[in-house]
């Protein structure tokens, strides 16, 4: 199966790959709250209308990105593992104190700052995934790291779904289990390997390398202009499916089961397969097709009154979701050689960081004047623009790649 098998690994790769286990198990299941569960205790349980509050819980995740250039220089002085440790037992406690709040007000704002803590991490385990895998294992390896995320936020959500349907109250202990977990494995981040060469060639990739990447890589940044156009097309509907889903009538079970139970189990039986074909295809071409995945999906779910269609909709906007999240993880692999990976992956995060703080603010702006169908309309538009802007850059990806891999430093120390 393509999920399972991996191609030979050397041992700093296998190394890598299993102290990842349990840190992407932490993730997966810290990723269940980031996503709906926040925003739903919030709207059901303390009863939140306030759409500057709603704003908060909904772009905590992307909050967090605009701080990855500081993470970023952060890197370049510490071990990346030790900053990403410290970085994970921080928004651990803070959700910790979340479950612990008795306002509205207050469980938004802890909820909040640690998830958008959280998320600082991200675009350094992507760096350290980036220059400890070769290409020829990178692609499986990641898959199967994201697939174990995400079906731990499967189970996590599915878990919390059933327990909100029987009574909103028990958020407090589910919180404090998840985050408990979640706190243990964040510990095992510090045994990942991290070369002694690969940390000094690091030194000054801070915010000054990060400017010229924005400045000097004309070829990315255009990749940046059209991830921005997808990325806000999407990362809009975020809040915007749950006060569907509620609109309709759902209950809350049922709308964390067809969110992030449905979404995130498609997503571990679809990883697999998209780890195979990330570095076997065009990147634009394979950018594209997730994209019209998005598409068909977004459809389906906001024209539909059948749970069971929605579920299906859910499936299939989670199967491109599956892809895309593989290659925003190691998008950068395509364009820079390992030592510059972590630089390129926070300037990627950043401007991902703006766009998932943006889009939830305009959707909840929007939502007060129009429905969530004419709202998922102008997503569609966004992501038929970006498809073809896509067209012209795959040629120069596939140039781009081909430099970059055949003048590749060594992966890690041995």
């Amino acid at each position: 199966m393509p999920l399972f098998h991996l191609p030979t690994m050397r041992r700093h790769e296998r190394a890598t790959l299993n102290y990842s286990y349990a840190g992407e198990f932490g993730r997966g299941a810290f990723m269940a709250l980031c996503r709906d569960f926040a925003l739903l205790v919030a709207v059901t349980h303390f009863g939140v209308t306030n759409r500057w509050l709603l704003w908060i819980i909904s772009s905590a995740s992307f909050a967090g990105f605009l701080l990855a250039l500081s993470s970023s220089s952060l890197s370049s002085r510490w071990r990346k593992k030790s900053v990403i440790r410290t970085i994970e037992v921080v928004a651990r406690l803070l959700v910790l104190a979340a479950a612990l709040a008795f306002g509205g007000t207050s469980f938004v704002v802890l909820m909040g700052a640690g998830i958008a803590i959280g998320t600082l991490s991200v675009p350094l385990v992507s760096g350290i995934y980036g220059a400890n895998f070769s290409t020829d294992v990178r692609g499986h390896a990641v898959g199967r790291l994201q697939a174990i995320s995400v079906g731990t936020s499967a189970l996590t959500g599915l878990l919390l779904g059933t327990v909100m349907d029987v009574s909103t109250s028990f958020y407090r202990p589910l919180l404090a289990v998840v985050a408990g977990v979640s706190l243990g494995c964040a510990w095992y981040t510090w045994r990942l390997p991290e070369s002694k060469r690969g940390m000094a060639e690091a030194e000054g990739q801070g915010l000054k390398a990060a400017a010229q990447v924005m400045v000097h890589d004309r070829p990315f940044m255009y990749l940046e202009l059209v991830w921005f156009i997808l990325g806000l097309s999407n990362l809009w509907l975020n809040p915007i499916r749950i006060l569907h889903l509620a609109e309709m009538g759902f209950s809350k079970g049922q709308i964390m089961f067809a969110t992030t139970t449905v979404g995130y189990t498609s997503m571990v039986l679809a990883t697999g397969l998209w780890g195979r074909l990330l570095y076997r295809m065009n990147f634009a071409v394979y950018r594209a097709l997730t994209v019209l995945l998005f598409m068909i999906g977004i459809i389906i779910f906001f024209h539909s009154k059948s749970f069971p269609v929605i579920c299906f909709a859910s499936a299939l906007w989670a199967t491109g979701l599956a892809g895309g999240g593989l290659s925003w993880r190691l998008v950068a692999t395509f364009f820079a050689r390992r030592a510059q990976v972590p630089t390129y992956m926070s300037v990627h995060t950043f401007l991902c960081g703006i766009r998932g703080v943006l889009g939830p603010f305009l959707s909840l702006q929007l939502h007060q004047t129009h429905d969530t169908v004419f709202i998922s309309h102008l997503s569609l538009i966004g992501m038929g623009i970006s498809v073809l802007m896509l067209i012209p850059l795959a040629p120069v990806i596939a140039k781009r790649r081909t430099a970059v891999e055949s003048r590749s430093d060594t992966v890690l120390d041995e």
